[in-house]
């Protein structure tokens, strides 16, 4: 039009992650034109995809399909274009969390820890109330006393619901204090953080897995199987209790 494009949207890429902060200003999360100038906003997935108010529908619903399909032409060889000049790649800094958050992502492994002892010993008393054990069970002990409970199909379950279920509190607790604002290399300069945060390529889930809790703590809601020698990997113990 003669006056130029006027939109208003929303951006997927979180407005107060910049220079790891949260601060609760999430002004550049709306993308805002006002005469086919850019006033606000950061333009991503959320503009250039099939979404709902982004430049994409915006051009489909007043150009028609036609100059759509051109628009998402151009695009793609203006991102190609631009990879070609100034790359996209992901070095170990981006991965590395602050040492402050990280003693506190290492507090939380401890206490997720002690927890699933804890869990475990409510778990073997209730099924079976005549097993006595130390006043300080070790694994060991516990994987000892549980050696006939892990034959019943009942009380395994049971186990995965209340591990699973202590466990979330933690794994949820590790993942908000470090991602997206724990990492060493702040957003934009995280390039790892960037392509998860703007919705390229990823997910939270995925990034902290890399960085704050490694390993496969649920596999499609429940815990990991045991194999036919009673253990989830040979590099653990039979009948192992822990929380790995």
């Amino acid at each position: 039009t003669e006056k130029g494009i006027n939109l208003d949207g929303k951006s997927k890429t979180p407005g107060d992650i910049w220079n790891g902060r949260l601060d609760g200003d999430k002004e550049e999360a709306t993308v805002m034109f006002r005469g086919t100038e850019l006033l606000s906003g950061v333009l991503d997935k959320a503009s250039f995809g099939a979404e709902t108010a982004g430049i994409t529908h915006m051009c489909f619903e007043l150009l028609g399909g036609h100059l759509a399909s051109l628009w998402l032409s151009g695009i793609a060889r203006l991102f190609t274009l631009l990879l070609q000049m100034r790359g996209f790649t992901c070095a170990y800094e981006d991965l590395v969390l602050r040492p402050e958050i990280d003693e506190i992502r290492t507090g939380l492994v401890k206490q997720a820890r002690v927890a699933a002892i804890e869990v475990a010993q409510t778990w073997i008393h209730k099924h079976d109330p005549m097993t006595q054990l130390p006043a300080k069970p070790t694994l060991q002990d516990l994987s000892k006393a549980s050696k006939g409970l892990f034959q019943q199909k009942e009380t395994v379950e049971h186990l995965e619901g209340l591990v699973i279920g202590k466990m979330k509190e933690f794994w949820s607790g590790m993942i908000n204090k470090c991602i997206p604002i724990g990492q060493r290399l702040p957003v934009p300069r995280n390039c790892f953080a960037s392509m998860v945060q703007t919705g390229a390529k990823g997910s939270k889930v995925n990034q902290s897995q890399v960085s704050c809790c490694l390993g496969q703590q649920e596999l499609e809601g429940r815990l990991p199987p045991l194999m036919a020698t009673s253990r989830s990997l040979p590099c653990f113990a039979v009948n192992d209790l822990s929380n790995r």
